[in-house]
């Protein structure tokens, strides 16, 4: 998806900088909905361990978790479809186990591009809550974030952007106005607005977002990262090129200190950050930081995944 109107094509930030109100937050407790039989036949298949006690599948849910963390997202994806397979021999279809373990599984297939089979599980998730009475519920608000989220990736900004208007009103009542859940909503909706280009509304709910992370107290430095990039996207549509830059940068220092170098969300840095010195017109340092970002991707990602497809596109028009 392109947000500027020359041909070069912002590094699929939408996908990477949007913050999922994921999955991999939610306790186990969080969500229910019934078994899903698309999901065994997603393409990674199921990985057979043979295991049948409780202390195994946590095993295999631990393993799944740290490939998430690590971007090893098929992996991870694999291990989540072997740990749902475990759970349906063991008679735990309709538990909290199972619940998040499929919700995990699609927030895997989303990293990878598997975007329908993503908001099949999400969707699902959401009428099985409904149905249930629960429209009130944090996980509600949860699903109704996830499937915002596809919605903005697929372009759909109007219908995205009412998604997340309910999870934000239903956290608000839940929980306050100031509480660390909502760091995201705010996160996501002023994406919404940079993507209608409505920058003033963009800019109001980033600095939303980035006030509750100052204040609220949070161990997930993702969160300042996300804040700060966004930012630095509706700088980057206003012209303001050096705060562009100086956002894209911190976001980069975070990132990097806790994901380490060689990972995807360091790799969309290097492409923002070339973005910015792409409009600067110094194609020279735009280029490098392409060609890093690039390196980078392609050990994580398929040749067909729009996020390295749109690095090689770029770095082609450069």
């Amino acid at each position: 998806m392109n947000f500027h109107e020359n041909p070069i094509l912002l590094a699929n930030d939408i996908q990477d900088d949007v913050s999922h109100e994921n999955t991999l937050e939610l306790s186990q407790e969080s969500l229910g909905f019934p078994e899903k039989p698309t999901v065994s036949s997603c393409s990674f298949g199921f990985l057979s361990f043979h295991r049948d006690d409780v202390e195994s599948q946590n095993e295999i849910h631990a393993e799944a978790l740290e490939a998430y963390n690590r971007g090893k997202y098929g992996e991870a994806s694999k291990l989540y479809a072997a740990y749902i397979q475990e759970l349906r021999q063991s008679g735990q279809q309709n538990s909290g186990e199972m619940a998040l373990a499929y919700n995990n599984l699609g927030s895997c297939l989303e990293k990878i591009g598997f975007y329908e089979r993503a908001s099949d599980l999400y969707k699902e998730a959401l009428n099985i809550y409904e149905s249930m009475g629960n429209e009130n519920s944090s996980a509600v608000a949860v699903c109704y974030g996830n499937i915002g989220s596809l919605l903005f990736l697929s372009g759909d900004f109007e219908k995205s952007l009412d998604h997340y208007n309910k999870s934000l009103k239903l956290r608000i009542s839940i929980f306050g106005s100031e509480h660390k859940s909502l760091i995201s909503t705010y996160n996501n909706i002023g994406r919404v607005h940079l993507g209608l280009g409505e920058y003033d509304s963009a800019i109001s709910n980033l600095e939303k977002a980035l006030y509750l992370s100052q204040k609220v107290s949070t161990r997930d430095p993702e969160q300042f990262a996300s804040c700060y990039s966004n930012l630095a996207f509706a700088y980057s549509r206003q012209a303001k090129y050096q705060e562009a830059l100086e956002g894209h940068l911190k976001s980069l220092k975070i990132r990097s200190s806790f994901y380490g170098f060689d990972h995807p969300k360091v790799a969309i840095c290097y492409q923002h950050i070339g973005m910015v010195y792409f409009h600067q017109k110094n194609y020279s340092l735009a280029l490098d930081w392409m060609r890093a970002s690039q390196e980078i991707l392609t050990k994580f990602f398929p040749k067909y995944h729009p996020t390295l497809g749109t690095c090689s596109t770029n770095i082609g028009l450069i």
